[in-house]
């Protein structure tokens, strides 16, 4: 597992928390009271993140450290600290890899069965 002092690609556990939380606060627009984000949080007991949401959550935290995550992330991580482990083991996204989140994110954003033109 990666230190704080060491994180990879530039993106370290301080950046992990904030994304968490932000995507956290963008689900939940005007909540009061978020749940404090930790390592040891469970992303669907104490954050409240359902399928979507953690998928959300995944593609931004890709999109944020600039790698793909290790493909049995969304199925496998249930807390904070998983999805650090995840980022550990992730590979940096070439610019084809990297120009396709934002496809499936426009994807995901238009609802069920809805592509953009030419995907």
């Amino acid at each position: 597992m990666h230190s704080e002092r060491n994180p990879p690609h530039g993106f370290g556990q301080a950046d992990l928390v904030a994304l968490v939380l932000s995507t956290l606060s963008d689900l939940h627009p005007g909540a009061v009271g978020l749940p404090a984000v930790e390592l040891g949080s469970s992303l669907d007991r104490d954050l409240g993140f359902d399928s979507l949401g953690r998928m959300e959550l995944l593609l931004r935290l890709e999109a944020a450290a600039g790698l793909a995550l290790p493909e049995d992330t969304l199925a496998h991580a249930e807390t904070v600290a998983d999805l650090w482990q995840a980022v550990g083991r992730g590979r940096a996204r070439s610019s084809a890899s990297a120009s396709a989140a934002p496809v499936v994110h426009a994807a995901l954003a238009s609802g069920p069965g809805v592509f953009p033109r030419g995907v």
